[in-house]
């Protein structure tokens, strides 16, 4: 009887073991494959659930600036407490975990008054366990399971697997934050760049950010891969970073420009690469910058390139470009209304634009994606930091 119990209990180890490797294998390949925070707290609560056959489970993380806690994904809870926002009180099912950096588990959720509001009032009694999410000994939030599917009290079992998830889930999570962090760094280095050109030429403020939406319409409507699109963020609000050498005189000359004053203008394409290809992250938004004012046709500048040759990020650019550039006022000229800028943009197919390109444009056109945003009110962060499936 012993060797039988024994044999029973090295069986039950053996089951949980093997349930545990499974769920810290799902979950890993989950978070590889997702790119933003939230995809991968999707993914991983779908995992667990899955596992531990959970009712109800959600993940909470920490905002540091706000001091409180917000919802950021759930499975089994309304939709609409996805981004609640849970200040700690004392006590507490949240404010213990968060402020203890301890998992903690109960007979009934409902105890709790934030809980039972999730729940929206349930008749019965709801089993729960709440784990912290901790990367270097730092909360930086938490999972809370509520029920299982069989109406069984947690065990010590789920306990454990819960807390082998977590571990793994706040490294990658703390990861995620870090990069978006070093990315919003990054964008907004650009971002200044771009405005110091904007600053020399006032006729032009705005003018970048504008671009790279109308851009990443069109690459949204040719199907184009998320890779692309962040190369044309980039190189949409720097595309005319070579203009930062070309004399203030030049850029808001109040009549036309002579020969001498327009050759100057057209190397801003060639100088605006040579800056960009020296930084390592930019290399590959190099052939937008140089190649926007490429003609279909060949006949435009600075390498004459026609048709396929000219680089996709190109041909992409210079349809957003020439449609802000008719759109906007200029020291020579007022700004044209759409219609007129349509025109032009479908006179010049194939021979100045990708005739693809255009069709693209108009077909986002049709469907009221282009439009001329307030840059003004434009949130930055918000669509600069937007991830793409």
């Amino acid at each position: 009887m012993d060797k039988e119990n024994e044999i029973d209990s090295l069986t039950k180890e053996i089951v949980t073991l093997y349930e545990e490797l499974t769920l810290l294998y799902d979950v890993s390949e989950t978070i590889s494959s997702f790119h933003d925070i939230d995809k991968i707290t999707s993914g991983i609560l779908r995992q667990i659930g899955e596992v531990l056959h959970i009712e109800s489970i959600s993940v909470a993380l920490w905002d540091k600036l706000e001091e409180l806690l917000v919802i950021k994904a759930s499975l089994g809870l309304p939709e609409e407490t996805k981004g609640m926002k849970i200040p700690l009180g004392e006590g507490g099912i949240f404010s213990f975990v968060v402020k203890e950096g301890k998992p903690k588990m109960g007979p009934d959720a409902r105890t709790d008054p934030v809980v039972k509001d999730l729940l929206m009032d349930s008749a019965i009694a709801k089993p729960y366990i709440c784990v912290p999410l901790k990367a270097a000994d730092e909360v930086i939030g938490l999972v809370l399971a509520i029920a299982k599917q069989d109406k069984q009290t947690f065990s010590s079992r789920d306990l454990k697997l819960l807390l082998s998830a977590a571990i793994q889930t706040a490294i990658v999570i703390k990861n995620a934050q870090l990069v978006s962090d070093l990315k919003w760094l990054f964008i907004t280095t650009v971002k200044a760049i771009s405005s110091a050109i904007e600053a020399k030429d006032s006729y032009t403020h705005g003018h970048s950010t504008r671009v790279t939406l109308y851009s990443l319409v069109i690459a949204d409507q040719l199907g184009l891969s998320r890779e692309i699109k962040e190369n044309i963020r980039l190189a949409g609000i720097l595309h005319d970073v070579g203009k930062i050498g070309i004399p203030v005189e030049i850029l808001n000359k109040p009549s036309g420009l002579s020969k001498e004053e327009y050759d100057e203008i057209k190397k801003h394409p060639d100088a605006g690469s040579k800056i960009v290809e020296g930084i390592e992250h930019l290399v590959k938004i190099v052939p937008g910058i140089r190649h926007h004012h490429e003609r279909y046709d060949g006949q435009g500048y600075p390498d004459h390139l026609q048709k396929e040759n000219i680089p996709l990020l190109g041909r992409i650019l210079a349809v957003a470009d020439a449609f802000d550039a008719i759109t906007s006022d200029r020291p020579y000229r007022r700004a044209e209304c759409t219609e007129v800028a349509l025109d032009e943009l479908r006179k010049h197919a194939g021979t100045q634009f990708d005739p693809e390109i255009v069709d693209a444009f108009f077909l986002a056109y049709e469907q009221g994606k282009i439009y001329r945003p307030e840059t003004e009110n434009l949130s930055f962060k918000k669509f600069f930091l937007e991830e793409e499936d």
